[in-house]
């Protein structure tokens, strides 16, 4: 419940009146330097973190092993797409050949990446589902036969698994052989993952697709469903930064022209506008 339908008075908003709090960092007193997540943004930061370890330590507010950082440049690299079609990148891409400015041109495309069906928000969804599934499984309520009987009986797909027209995902063997060379077991979500998948192949050869890995893994590193939101938009960035790069090196509205015959109108007749 919101904070504000909680309060019957005035409490909590003037116990905070004036007043900053929070996690993320601060100036020290000597303003010779900066803390960020504990540690020290120019001393140590600036002078040795990488930029996947402060994207890690910006989300998990630790930093990451080496294995977890290679992990995550693993599952970047598997959603670096080039093919300007897609349409986050085609968004991204036509903005920038109007001459949009490049913090438009990036919001624009980051906004629809952030999709229910496929990229940031689509692993909300999955890592929600299995973060509760799996809590079903561990207080006995449910098994993996009867969250796929339960997705049948409401006629819905479990998320995280199917793919439009490919039937198998190949990063999920690629990323999932990655998985175990860098030394990681298999955790409660990841191996429910992997139980639903051969039930869900058995029935109607489903499999899982990169974003219900990736959200059963990073489940299991402990991220809650809104962190993976965010680990994951980061993913699609170097996509999303090509295609505006290019898009600015094109003419204006270069970028898939269609003269008026190319569109299909599905509508009514000309029917002329009456007077009453």
């Amino acid at each position: 419940m919101s904070v504000w339908r909680q309060q019957k008075d005035s409490t909590f908003w003037t116990s905070r009146r004036g007043r900053v709090s929070t996690r993320t960092g601060v100036i020290l007193k000597d303003r010779k330097d900066l803390l960020f997540m504990g540690h020290r943004q120019f001393a140590e930061l600036t002078a040795r973190a990488t930029y996947g370890q402060l994207q890690f330590l910006a989300v998990a507010g630790r930093m990451p092993t080496a294995a977890e950082e290679r992990l995550l440049d693993a599952m970047t690299g598997s959603t670096t797409y080039g093919d300007p079609r897609l349409w986050f990148l085609s968004t991204a891409r036509w903005a920038a050949s109007m001459r949009a400015p490049v913090g438009a041109a990036f919001s624009a495309a980051v906004s629809v990446v952030d999709s229910r069906v496929f990229g940031g928000y689509a692993t909300f969804l999955v890592s929600t589902y299995m973060q509760e599934a799996v809590r079903r499984l561990v207080d006995g309520t449910t098994t993996v036969r009867k969250l796929v009987d339960e997705a049948e009986a409401k006629g819905s797909m479990i998320p995280g698994f199917g793919r439009p027209l490919v039937r198998r995902d190949e990063r999920v063997a690629i990323l999932l052989d990655i998985h175990g060379r860098l030394g990681f077991n298999r955790g409660p979500h990841l191996e429910l993952a992997l139980d639903l998948e051969q039930e869900l192949l058995a029935r109607k050869d489903i499999a899982l697709n990169c974003g219900g890995f990736v959200s059963a893994v990073l489940s299991d590193l402990g991220f809650s469903p809104r962190q993976i939101n965010v680990l994951a938009l980061m993913h699609f960035l170097p996509s999303i930064l090509a295609a505006i790069c290019e898009g600015y090196d094109k003419p204006p509205a270069e970028f898939l022209p269609q003269a008026c015959e190319d569109v299909q109108y599905e509508g009514p007749d000309y029917r002329p506008l009456t007077k009453d």
